[in-house]
């Protein structure tokens, strides 16, 4: 029996992006939203990336990741956390509907992903209509957790910070 007389906090871009203020206040990181270059758009004091909207390979255009509404690309925001000598990303795609996931994304080796390589994965991304699959990116470690029924933006602050205490913990023990 689920209380549905609690308000939840929209699953939104700025939902997510309060909740990565709130980490490094709340836990021992330092966190900030990072762009990829082109397609990068401002979003207050932040920046937020874009898919790429287009297949290089086919050379047509990636309907998943155009806004057709707003006549612009879909964006993700990619926040870039560090702990000590650990890095991992968590990064939230921009969505019309109310179903958010957020996925936790980490080098085998914990070190920073450069922008090449997370272009790269969002284009996979792009062409599966959301996250590319596990098979699809060896050599980094992933989790996922969603936005559903949040309360408050502790919630959903210390269920990203579960999951990025699980990939580091998880790359430790490779």
């Amino acid at each position: 029996q689920k209380h549905r007389d609690v308000p939840v906090l929209p699953a939104s871009v700025e939902t997510f992006v309060q909740a990565i203020e709130l980490l490094p206040r709340a836990r021992p990181c330092e966190a900030r939203l990072i762009g990829i270059g082109k397609g990068d758009t401002s979003f207050g004091a932040h920046i937020l990336a874009s898919f790429p909207t287009h297949d290089p390979r086919k050379g047509k255009r990636i309907g998943w990741a155009w806004i057709q509404a707003e006549n612009r690309p879909r964006r993700v925001a990619i926040a870039e956390i560090r702990s000590g000598d650990k890095i991992a990303y968590a990064l939230e795609i921009e969505r019309t509907n109310q179903k958010h996931a957020i996925l936790i994304l980490a080098r085998s080796d914990l070190q920073k992903i450069g922008a090449g390589e997370l272009q790269t994965f969002l284009l996979m991304c792009a062409m599966r209509r959301g996250w590319a699959s596990e098979d699809q990116m060896a050599g980094y470690q992933r989790k996922t957790t969603t936005h559903r029924e949040v309360v408050g933006l502790s919630v959903l602050e210390s269920r990203i910070w579960r999951k990025i205490e699980e990939v580091f913990k998880s790359m430790i023990n490779t």
